[in-house]
C-alpha cells in the first residue's frame, strides 16, 4: 500500500494507525484484547478486521475501492487452533515429539466446472486430545486435514469434514482437477505408528462434491523431523537430538491439464555434511500422481 496522491509517508502512517484503530473498534476489540485473544478467536476477528482495514486504508489512500471486500466477510468454520490446542516449542505450535513450527493455514480452491463451488482447506486439532500439554514430548497429537465447501459462491458453507487418518497431517494445499474433484496434498504421519516420520500424500475426492477421499502416497521415502537434522537442529530432549525447528510453512500442489497432481514438499531423506557434522538435509522434492 502506498500513500494517496499528495500525501507524504508520515501522513500515510498516521492514516494507517487511524484505520487500524477504527477497524478494531468496529469489532468491539481493543488493542490489549486483540493481543491476548486465543488463536481461534483471533482468526475470526482477523477476517473482519482485515476487511475493514482494506476498505478504510483504501479510502485513506484516495481510492475507496482499493482493498475493499467484494462482499462482507463470511465465516466458514471455527478453527481448533487455540493456545491450548497444540503443544508449543520456541513459541510456536508443533506436534508430538517435535519442535518444528506449524499452523492451521491451508488455502481456498475453486471448481473449474462450477464457479459457485468452492472449498476451504486447513488443518487443526479438532480430533486431538485437548487441552494439549505445552511440552511436545508429553503430548499425543492428532492433527487432521479439514475441508468445508460452498455451493453458492461462498454465501453458505458446509459443516467441516476431517480426513479420517491416524496421527498428524498438516500444512495441506487443495485444488480442483478438471473433472471437479477436490485434490489435497499434505504432510502425512499416518504411515508411522509412532507418529514421528512423515511422507507426503495426496487425497482425491471419490466423487465431485462428496468430501469423501482416497489417499495415495507421493513421496517414495519417509522423513524424520524429530532427530538428526543438519540445518535447523535443536537439542530439547536427549532422546531426540538435533530435532528440526523448521520444515517450512506450507506445501503445494498444482493440477496438470490431464487432471494429474504435481506436488512439492520439504523432504529429509538425504543426508548432508557441513563442517564436522552430518545430518538430514531439507530438500524441495517434486512428485506426480494421477
Amino acid at each position: 500500500m502506498l500513500p494517496g496522491n499528495g500525501r507524504n509517508f508520515e501522513q500515510f502512517r498516521a492514516d494507517d494507525a487511524d484505520c487500524r484503530q477504527w477497524a478494531l473498534y468496529q469489532t468491539g476489540t481493543t488493542p490489549n484484547k486483540a493481543g491476548t485473544t486465543s488463536a481461534v478467536t483471533g482468526a475470526a476477528v482477523g477476517t473482519v478486521v482485515g476487511a475493514g482495514l482494506g476498505a478504510a486504508i483504501g479510502a485513506a489512500a484516495g481510492s475507496p475501492a482499493t482493498g475493499a471486500a467484494i462482499i462482507a466477510p463470511i465465516k466458514v468454520a471455527t478453527l481448533i487452533d487455540g493456545a491450548t490446542d497444540y503443544p508449543v516449542a520456541f513459541g510456536r505450535q508443533t506436534y508430538h515429539d517435535s519442535v518444528f513450527r506449524s499452523w492451521s493455514a491451508g488455502d481456498i480452491a475453486a471448481d473449474p466446472t462450477n464457479s459457485n463451488h468452492l472449498a476451504v482447506i486447513w488443518s487443526d486439532m479438532r480430533n486431538s486430545t485437548l487441552p494439549a500439554p505445552t511440552d511436545p514430548y508429553s503430548a499425543t497429537t492428532n492433527s487432521d486435514v479439514v475441508v468445508s465447501q460452498s455451493a453458492d459462491g461462498g454465501a453458505h458453507w458446509s459443516s467441516p469434514v476431517a480426513l479420517t487418518l491416524p496421527n498428524d497431517q498438516f500444512q495441506p494445499w487443495g485444488a480442483y482437477d478438471p473433472s471437479g474433484r477436490l485434490r489435497i496434498g499434505f504432510f502425512d504421519r499416518s504411515v508411522d505408528s509412532a507418529n514421528l516420520l512423515y511422507t507426503y500424500s495426496v487425497a482425491t475426492e471419490t466423487r465431485d462434491g462428496s468430501l469423501k477421499f482416497s489417499v495415495a502416497r507421493v513421496a517414495t521415502a519417509m522423513s524424520d523431523p524429530t532427530t538428526g537434522d543438519r540445518w535447523f537442529a535443536r537439542n530439547v530432549n536427549t532422546n531426540f537430538p538435533h530435532a528440526t525447528a523448521f520444515l517450512g510453512d506450507y506445501s503445494g500442489i498444482a493440477i496438470d491439464p490431464s487432471g494429474g497432481v504435481i506436488a512439492y514438499w520439504t523432504d529429509m531423506r538425504n543426508d548432508v555434511t557441513f563442517g564436522t557434522r552430518t545430518g538430514h538435509g531439507e530438500d524441495a522434492y517434486f512428485g506426480r500422481t494421477s
